[in-house]
């Protein structure tokens, strides 16, 4: 997934003269601009462990799979952190885990 910082696009929106969808631009909170990057902390980190069947050469067999869950402390998220460890991807804040 990719943001585009706010400040780039209602400098867009700016430019082409449109007031309203530039107004409506400017409402957006910022969570993805250059110097307003809001941070957070993973708490609450769990670790789940699941098996899910695995269908290799016609045998069934069942493998393990290892999840981890946290808390983003910035929008209260609980997230599965496997993918997404140094950003939230619900607010994009800029994270660290809690120590």
């Amino acid at each position: 997934m990719q943001f585009l910082e706010r400040s780039s696009v209602v400098a867009v929106i700016d430019t082409f003269g449109d007031e309203e969808i530039g107004n409506a631009i400017k409402a957006f909170p910022i969570y993805n601009d250059d110097a307003n990057h809001a941070n957070g902390v993973w708490a609450d980190v769990d670790r789940w462990e699941l098996f899910e069947p695995d269908y290799m050469n016609n045998s069934y067999t069942m493998r393990k799979v290892i999840l981890h869950t946290a808390r983003c402390t910035n929008c209260d998220a609980n997230i599965t952190i496997d993918d997404y460890d140094q950003y939230c991807p619900r607010c994009g804040a800029k994270m660290e885990y809690e120590e």
